[in-house]
Order: structure tokens, then sequence, then C-alpha cells
């Protein structure tokens, strides 16, 4: 992402033909909240630049939708399908990384050019860009960490935009330029292989999160997307080899949904809706589609582990 302008911001995209606006926020602002500085915005800071008003300037804009409003602990998002939006935010509770009424008008808005925001990894080893779905637990911090380990990049292990390129492309980029990790085995294992030099708690106590360094070849901005793997949490104990199993389209379809802010591909919203169905079917017969159970050996031997599996 790069954030241009003076008094509003626009953040363009480094993949897609897309660029939202940010009207009332400065760069360095919106770098804070995408984690590029490495620290949150104040509550300060909110009262006086919310309402924060996003548009996105390659759309086309649509008029005659019913308006939206959608509320969180931390605000509302007032949405209208096919057309700008803006966020109000509540700064009561403290100091915020990215509000959750910004995120999901981000989101909306990325929707508006057939970008799909995931809650995903992505990560690319040799050769293969593999977008991992799954829920917590399943095995994604395991799998950034092998990678890493491995010899290979991660692009993101939390948020990833998802979209074809000018050439019809498939690719992933991240959202955000921090990971935010879990206190946990996998994630503090993902963290020691990345080192990384700034450190910077998020607004909750069970994760951190961690600046990416643009500098680093282990975390490109953005890959071409060959695989989906759908990560299940092991049945029992956790084997040693890793496994992969078919399942159908209609599996895929739902991971997907069940991954992304499945408002947008609802009624409510038919102008996303139309945009991010043709993005998932791009997906479901581009890439590669398999079902994982990651093993210990993605822990404990990664590059035998990683030129075994397929």
């Amino acid at each position: 992402m790069q954030f241009l302008g003076h008094d509003d911001t626009v953040i363009a995209s480094a993949t897609f033909q897309a660029r939202l606006k940010l009207s009332s926020l400065q760069p360095e602002q919106v770098q804070t909240l995408f984690g590029k500085v490495g620290h949150a915005l104040s509550r300060e800071t909110f009262a006086a630049i919310s309402p924060l008003r996003v548009d996105n300037l390659d759309a086309v804009e649509t008029t005659g939708a019913q308006p939206i409003v959608k509320a969180f602990a931390e605000g509302r998002a007032h949405l209208c399908s096919g057309a700008a939006g803006h966020a109000e935010i509540d700064a009561r509770d403290g100091r915020f990384m990215m509000p959750q009424p910004l995120g999901y008008l981000l989101a909306q808005q990325w929707a508006r050019s057939g970008l799909l925001a995931l809650h995903a990894s992505l990560v690319q080893i040799n050769g293969r860009g593999i977008l991992a779905l799954g829920r917590r637990g399943a095995g994604k911090s395991v799998l950034s960490a092998s990678v890493l380990a491995a010899n290979g990049a991660v692009v993101s292990d939390d948020w990833v935009l998802v979209g074809q390129d000018l050439s019809g492309k498939l690719h992933g980029e991240r959202l955000r330029q921090y990971l935010q990790l879990r206190n946990s085995s996998a994630g503090n294992g993902l963290r020691d292989q990345l080192n990384p030099h700034t450190r910077f708690q998020a607004h909750t106590r069970a994760k951190f999160a961690y600046c990416i360094d643009d500098a680093d070849a282990r975390t490109p901005v953005a890959v071409p997307i060959t695989e989906l793997w759908l990560l299940r949490r092991p049945s029992d104990a956790r084997r040693i080899e890793t496994t992969q199993s078919n399942r159908s389209q209609a599996t895929f379809f739902a991971s997907l949904l069940d991954a992304s802010i499945a408002d947008f591909v609802g009624n409510q919203f038919p102008h996303e809706r139309l945009a991010l169905l043709k993005t998932i079917h791009a997906i479901l017969a581009t890439a590669r589609c398999v079902v994982v159970e990651t093993g210990l050996e993605l822990a404990s031997d990664p590059l035998k582990a990683w030129s075994r599996v397929q």
C-alpha cells in the first residue's frame, strides 16, 4: 500500500487498480492505522477527525441503494452499496490500531472494485503462492513460521486483499503493515523467525503486533496465488506428517465466505456482491484447492516437510 496526499490521504494498492480516499486524515495518521509507524492513534486524534469519509476513486458510483448503518462497540459505519461512506469512531476505550467501523468501511470500498478482504495467511514457497484459510488453532501461524524457516516468504498472517490484476492474474496483497500474533508457541515461533525490530501491543492483551520491514525480502507486499488451502484443526493429537485431501467446490466457497466479511456478498450490497462473486469464482477456478491438516514436521523439520508437501 502507498499513502499519498496531504490534508486528505489516498491509499493506493500496490497490485490492483484501486485507490481509496480518506478525508480528514493525513498520510502519517493513515500509516499509523495500518501499523507502518509502530503505535496506535490516540482517542484525542479520533475525537478530532471523526467522522471519517472513505471513497473508492476507481469504482463507478451508483445511486438509489438503501442507506445502511452498522453498529460496533467502537462506533458506527454508515454505508450505501456502490457509494462512499463514513465511519464514526467512539474512542472512549483508548488507543486503536484499526477501529472496527473504519475497517468494515474500508473492506466495503475495496469490494466496490471486486477486491476481497480475507482473514487468512498468504505465503510463498518453492514458487507456490498459498492462501491459507482456517479458524483459530487450525495452524496458520505454524504454517507461516515453517515457510520462513524453509526460506520462503510471508505476505500476511492476518488480513489479505485478494483480486485480479489488470492482466487477470490472481494476486494477494497484505492489508496491514504488521503481523498480529497471539501469545502462543506458534505465534512466538513466527516472531522468532522474523526477528522484527519493532514490537507494540494491540488494544487486546492476548495479541501483539509486529511491524513488517519493507526491506525484508521474506515479507513481500504481494504474490500471485496458485493454491487455496483450507486448514483443519486436528481431530485428536496433531500428526507427524502434513496431510491433504479433496473436498467439493461448495466447501471452499463456504470457507471463503466465512473468512470474509459476508455482509458484502449479501442482498443489502448488490454492487459489491456482484463484484466479489466474480473474484470468488476466479479463485475457485484458478487456484488448486485442498484441505490440509498441518503436521508436527512443519515445526520440527520445515525443510524436509516442504520438500515433501506437494
